[in-house]
Parts: structure tokens; sequence; C-alpha cells
């Protein structure tokens, strides 16, 4: 696997060696993506919220 170096310095900076701190570095940009998309993903209504869950449920 291939991992940019930006990315690389954003989850392991300079100095920092600890894989104790690579992997809280690792859960906070995948947190991030995460809040991040959920910004941008349209809200639902309740009722095609419960739609959406029953589809869920039926496959």
């Amino acid at each position: 696997m291939v991992i940019p170096i930006d990315l690389w310095r954003q989850l392991l900076p300079q100095g920092g060696d600890s894989t104790e701190e690579l992997a809280e570095n690792l859960e906070d940009y995948c947190l991030n993506n995460a809040m991040d998309e959920a910004q941008s993903t349209p809200l639902l209504n309740r009722e095609d919220a419960l739609q959406f869950l029953a589809e869920e449920d039926g496959d």
C-alpha cells in the first residue's frame, strides 16, 4: 500500500515515532473525514429515514 507523503506527515509528524501516536492520529483523520462527509450529505426527513431503515432491514 502506498501512502501519500502529505498524509503520512499528518498521521506521524516528524519526531513522533510511537505507534500509539500513529493510532490516535489515524483515528482523528478518519473521524474528521467522516464528519466532513456527513456535512455534505443531505438530511432525511422522518418518513424517508424510516423508509431507508426498512430497506436496510430487508436486505
